[in-house]
């Protein structure tokens, strides 16, 4: 089919040609003008095809209720990075098996084409935990389509670590030379002593490979004082006006995407920086009744809402103000806020309410925002305006 400019070239000498008449001209330009019309609706109900079809793949992407929020499937796969029966153990633990003789050992398993699957379908739940860290640093072998045509750098976390497990190729030439066909255990060298060239360093602190490893695991767990201290620095930036008292007690470690974790917190300490009405803050921990969940309460002291809790402002969807926190939130920890509102029978009074967002089972509602459940609390639950961040730990018995 000829291009259009060729058509419409083909149409101009033939009006400028000598011999046409008037009205072999205006019947001419008739039926051009008909094509261009006709043309015209033809591209016209194609992009709204596509715009539709576009339309349709998005709304089902937010609305499927598989990936809403399924908080423990992200765990659970997470925590399968100390779990000696799965492959990715060993990317992240020192080996102290003899069954791993040469880097192929070692990445074959990961790349088996069920487990890699299973790995990638995390990006439904945590697009950016795929993307920004589990892919870069365990499974990606070259550049990507988007990384070459838009000279986008490859690296992985927060701090965009320039090696991974496959990519640029350091350690599998390493390993090559160091760990493959070393027939004595005592000759064979694992990579997490390779010691990282000077250019890919992301910090002085970072000396060999395991050291790099170390940072991969604060992308996707907390254990010990990281989150009090990481709250304790988050408090320095933002809440300048304010008076933090961190009362975390946790010593044990839970798997999550930290980098959204602190983005998370960040959003609550800009929001309550705004009320300067009451200055202090303090941020504690609790558990559910069976130890599996860890609340993180971040408690505006003596605040309040001006709402009731079924405020279009708190329902949580597009045009809620919560909709970024909870956007966030989703797939990463159960999100609550407790406080005391204007009741929901119409009277002056303070009542106190939970309104959960994100918990185990949430569906979507009409407007892609969660479906909430708000219950009335025991007054003494109350001590002012509460973020409660829900996190997913490991039952009795799981490693």
């Amino acid at each position: 089919m000829a291009s259009i400019e060729t058509n419409m070239k083909f149409v101009k000498e033939l009006l400028n040609s000598e011999g046409i008449s008037k009205n072999e001209r205006q019947f001419i330009l008739g039926l051009v003008e008909k094509e261009l019309i006709q043309g015209s609706l033809e591209l016209k109900s194609k992009l709204q095809e596509s715009n539709d079809s576009k339309k349709g793949i998005k709304e089902k992407e937010i609305l499927d209720e598989e990936y809403y929020h399924n908080l423990s499937k992200v765990t659970t796969l997470l925590s399968e990075f100390t779990n000696s029966n799965y492959p990715v153990k060993w990317l992240v633990h020192p080996i102290d098996s003899e069954d791993y003789e040469s880097f192929d050992d070692l990445i074959a398993p990961v790349e088996e084409l069920n487990y890699f699957n299973k790995w990638r379908n995390l990006q439904n739940y945590d697009n950016e935990l795929w993307y920004d860290v589990i892919f870069p640093f365990i499974f990606q072998k070259e550049l990507t389509k988007l990384q070459k045509e838009d000279g986008k750098p490859y690296g992985w976390g927060r701090n965009k670590i320039k090696i991974g497990w496959q990519y640029p190729g350091i350690i599998k030439d390493w390993c090559r030379e160091k760990m493959d066909n070393k027939k004595l255990q005592h000759e064979r060298k694992y990579p997490f002593v390779m010691k990282i060239p000077t250019e890919f360093k992301p910090n002085r602190n970072i000396n060999t490979f395991e050291d790099l490893v170390e940072e991969f695991k604060k992308e996707i767990r907390y254990e010990k004082d990281n989150l009090k201290d990481e709250i304790n620095y988050l408090a320095k930036k933002y809440l300048k006006k304010h008076n933090l008292e961190n009362q975390i007690n946790f010593v044990g470690k839970f798997f999550v995407n930290t980098g959204k974790v602190q983005k998370a917190i960040a959003k609550i300490f800009q929001m309550i920086s705004t009320r300067n009405l009451n200055l202090e803050v303090r941020v504690s921990n609790s558990f559910n009744e069976d130890n599996t969940v860890m609340f993180l309460n971040i408690n505006h002291l003596n605040s309040t809402s001006p709402n009731r809790p079924d405020d279009p402002a708190l329902e949580g969807s597009v045009y809620g103000d919560l909709e970024p926190l909870i956007r966030l939130s989703r797939n990463v920890c159960d999100f609550s806020i407790e406080s005391r509102f204007k009741s929901l029978d119409g009277s002056e009074d303070l009542i106190p309410y939970r309104i959960d967002y994100l918990y185990d089972g949430v569906k979507p509602n009409d407007s892609n925002g969660p479906t909430l459940i708000i219950n009335p609390i025991k007054d003494e639950e109350v001590i002012g305006f509460n973020f409660r961040l829900g996190f997913h730990l490991l039952k009795s018995g799981q490693l």
